[in-house]
């Protein structure tokens, strides 16, 4: 039984202890507000057991979508530049020509794709395929995208 309930029944208990009898107006006028206020107490104990229900879903739900965000939005532990959270900050890159039209490109974050497996030629709008494999005597290996040049292993 809640606070609101307890209350009523100590005012019902008052009313009952004044003797007014069932019949005066005063008695019927206070009995009818008595009933109001005991209807009321009990929608009031309703909605705060659907709110607890709807806190408790609030809550299974909070912890779904924290999961889901984690998830999302976590950064990629991988390095492997084969993930949308990749990006290919820490690797220089070096000018390249492109194959298309021959025009020198200064590649960089902006024109890479976020694979990090081509990039658009600026000058010719061409996509040209990004090979990672290395031209140097370095063992390629050490290095998950293939470029040599970052210091991830």
């Amino acid at each position: 039984m809640g606070y609101l309930s307890e209350r009523i029944s100590y005012i019902k208990g008052l009313a009952d202890g004044l003797d007014l009898g069932e019949e005066s107006k005063e008695a019927k006028v206070l009995s009818a507000i008595i009933e109001l206020l005991d209807d009321m107490t009990f929608a009031v104990e309703e909605l705060e057991e659907q709110q607890d229900l709807i806190n408790e879903d609030l809550d299974d739900l909070d912890e779904i979508v924290g999961e889901l965000e984690e998830y999302v939005y976590d950064d990629c532990d991988c390095d492997c530049c084969d993930c949308d959270d990749c990006d290919c900050d820490g690797i220089d890159f070096e000018d390249v020509t492109c194959p298309a039209c021959g025009a020198e490109i200064e590649l960089d974050d902006d024109i890479i794709s976020d694979d990090c497996s081509y990039f658009i030629c600026p000058e010719c709008n061409e996509k040209i395929d990004i090979d990672w494999t290395c031209d140097c005597d370095c063992d390629d290996d050490d290095c998950e995208c293939g470029c040599c040049d970052c210091d991830e292993e």
